[in-house]
């Protein structure tokens, strides 16, 4: 049953990589980031695709894999708080507008999820 969260969180982490790499200034702009010199694009390159498509990746082992499935969501919980906890702390400094409200609830809802899964699989 956890099993297909984590398939989730690979699915989710997997195709924004895949999204960044293949197409990076066009889904930067779509957070408002503007890469500015080739420096920018490759990092934003590296960060939100390499980055991301190998946590996907990761996470699709670690669902396949019963004995890896608590690292799995120990990392997939450890990440989505950095995240969530990042926009958050953010949007208190700096404003926000409706798509960082949708992210950040979205993060709120995985980190929920992959908690919880983390909570059960290692207490049972």
């Amino acid at each position: 049953m956890y099993r297909l969260l984590l398939f989730f969180d690979g699915a989710i982490f997997g195709v924004i990589g895949m999204m960044f790499l293949g197409a990076t200034g066009r889904w930067a702009q779509t957070v408002g980031i503007s890469l500015t010199n080739p420096r920018a694009l490759t990092d934003i390159k590296a960060t939100y695709g390499g980055m991301d498509l190998m946590l996907g990746i990761f996470f699709f082992l670690c669902a396949g894999r019963e004995n890896w499935q608590q690292a799995g969501f120990a990392c997939s919980t450890l990440v989505l708080l950095g995240l969530f906890a990042s926009r958050a702390l953010g949007i208190v400094m700096h404003g926000t507008d409706k798509l960082m409200i949708q992210l950040l609830i979205a993060e709120f809802i995985l980190v929920v999820a992959n908690g919880v899964a983390l909570y059960k699989l290692a207490v049972i």
